[in-house]
Order: structure tokens, then C-alpha cells, then sequence
């Protein structure tokens, strides 16, 4: 590709990242443009944090460079520390983008640290792009989204629907391109090497061999972090009514998720089930090979 410059230099392009999930989605989009772009990886939230991987050290070994970091609490998991750690993010992502001047900042989704983003970016003057605007949800994740899509300055949208919503929410016509999934370009590249195939995932992750299994994937839902406890264990118990093994890996830095882990100790999964702490190839490959769970009262 041809390099994409801003006078005599190369256009300076910041990606704020905050998740295990949001560089997945973005990892394969980020190693192309990083041939023609100066650019950064802000790295914030569970990226820095020990219980959680410590990701951002698969951004580096990806090849990517971290412009700098950005340590909020991810410990506690309340409503209460999820607003803080906006704050705390909205101070760095301040000092950050003031420090590096890039020419565009890079977000995508619906999180607090995009949020936060935004703001800082809004405030500084900074072009801002936001990727996956215009979607819904029902939960606290889609009024984040559209209060991120406000204050950006162009959108990358996945479906014509997502446009059509936000050109009825004010944004400028030229402003909104349908682009597509950027998650979608990456999937190849997860189910590669010796966990891409239904028996190298079995023994990777210790499950019985020619055996079916299930994957569990369950985040809280933030409005309901009260009820998080209980709905896993409703959960557990419908999992081991079916005597499968079960693949869960661990839930997200939201309010409820600590009650979800909790619920987890209390609530023994089936003999021969694994709790890998991060999703990837592992549950790419999982999703293809699981079987699939029906309500036996549905008709």
C-alpha cells in the first residue's frame, strides 16, 4: 500500500485498545495499515492488567509499537469502578494524546475507555474515526456506543442498517462509509497452527478425546451485575444436566463478573471441563466443533 502522508511525514494514527477483544477484532486491520501510517497502540484497561494475561504484550509481539499506556482499575468491577475508571482514562488519554499529536485517533466499539477517548479527542481537536457505530444492543453497551459516534468525526460502520441509524441520528452523509466487520478479516489467522483443528484443540486444552463438548461464553450484563451470581448458576446447573464437558473461558472486566467467577468456584462445571483465562484460536476453533445446547421446552 501506498503510504499515506500529511505533508512531508507520515499521517500519525493512535488506536486506543483496552481488551483482549477489541485488538482481536482489530489486530489483522492494524498490521496493514501500520506499512503505511506512524502508528501508536494506546493500551489501557485489562490490556495491563496480571489477572487478565497481561495482553499487551501480545500487541508487542505482534510487532506493534505501544505508544503508551494508560492503568485504570480493573480490580475492583463495579458500576461504581467502571465510571471512575472512565475518569482515569479520559486524564491519561489527555496527557497521552497532547504528548504524541497524532492526526487521528482510531476507536471501536462501545467501552468506557472509547469513551473516554472520544472526549479527550473532541476537546484536543483530534480527527477522531469510530469503527462498529450505529449498532444495538439493548444493554448499557448501546448508549456508550452512540455517545462515542457523537463525538467522532467519521464513521466506519459494518452494515448499511448501522449507517442508515446513525445518518437518523444527525451524522453528515459523507461522513459514514460502510466498511464491514474488520473481525471478519482476522479469523483465518486464529484457526491456524496446531489448535485449528477439532483434535488439536482437545488436546490443547485437555478435553477428552472424540467426545462432544460445550462452549459456555457468558459476560454480565452490566444493568444486571446484581443478578450475575444467579444467572450463572441457573446456567451451571442447565450445563450439567448434560453431562458434557465444558469449555468456558473467563469474562470481561464489567460489574457482575466477579460474581460470575464466584458462582464458578460454588458451582462445580462437568468432569473433564477447562476455563482457559483467554478466548482466541482456542474458542474460534471450539465454536466449530462444540455441540450445540436447545431448550428442550421450546416447540
Amino acid at each position: 500500500m501506498t503510504p499515506v502522508v500529511s505533508g512531508d511525514r507520515r499521517r500519525k494514527v493512535i488506536y486506543l485498545s483496552g481488551t483482549r477483544a477489541d485488538f482481536g477484532l482489530m489486530k489483522s486491520t492494524l498490521l496493514q495499515i501500520a506499512d503505511v501510517v506512524d502508528l501508536g497502540i494506546a493500551v489501557t484497561g485489562m490490556h495491563l492488567a496480571g489477572s487478565f494475561g497481561h495482553t499487551v504484550d501480545e500487541i508487542r509481539a505482534a510487532g506493534l509499537h505501544v505508544c503508551g499506556e494508560v492503568p485504570v482499575d480493573v480490580s475492583t468491577r463495579t458500576p461504581q469502578s467502571m465510571s471512575t475508571a472512565i475518569g482515569d482514562c479520559l486524564k491519561g488519554m489527555t496527557a497521552l494524546l497532547e504528548r504524541e499529536q497524532p492526526d487521528i485517533l482510531l476507536l471501536l466499539g462501545d467501552r468506557g475507555e472509547m469513551l473516554a477517548g472520544a472526549i479527550a479527542a473532541l476537546h484536543l481537536g483530534i480527527v477522531c474515526v469510530h469503527l462498529h457505530g450505529g449498532e444495538r444492543s439493548g444493554t448499557v453497551d448501546e448508549p456508550m456506543r452512540h455517545a462515542i459516534s457523537k463525538l467522532a468525526t467519521y464513521h466506519l460502520v459494518a452494515t448499511a442498517e448501522s449507517r442508515d441509524r446513525l445518518l437518523r441520528m444527525g451524522e453528515a452523509d459523507s461522513r459514514v462509509v460502510v466498511t464491514g466487520a474488520p473481525g471478519l478479516d482476522g479469523l483465518q489467522d486464529l484457526v491456524r497452527g496446531p489448535q485449528a483443528t477439532p483434535e488439536g484443540l482437545r488436546a490443547a486444552l485437555g478435553l477428552p478425546g472424540g467426545q462432544p463438548f460445550v462452549l459456555a461464553l457468558f459476560h454480565p450484563v452490566v444493568q444486571q451485575a446484581g443478578d450475575a451470581y444467579r444467572q450463572t448458576a441457573a446456567l451451571l446447573a442447565a450445563l450439567q444436566e448434560t453431562g458434557l464437558p465444558v469449555v468456558w473461558p473467563a469474562p470481561n472486566a464489567d460489574a457482575g463478573s466477579l460474581d460470575i467467577l464466584r458462582a464458578l468456584e460454588d458451582v462445580p462445571l462437568p468432569p473433564g471441563s477447562c476455563r482457559p483465562s483467554r478466548p482466541g484460536a482456542p474458542v474460534t476453533t471450539t465454536r466449530e466443533s462444540a455441540s450445540p445446547m436447545r431448550n428442550r421446552r421450546s416447540r
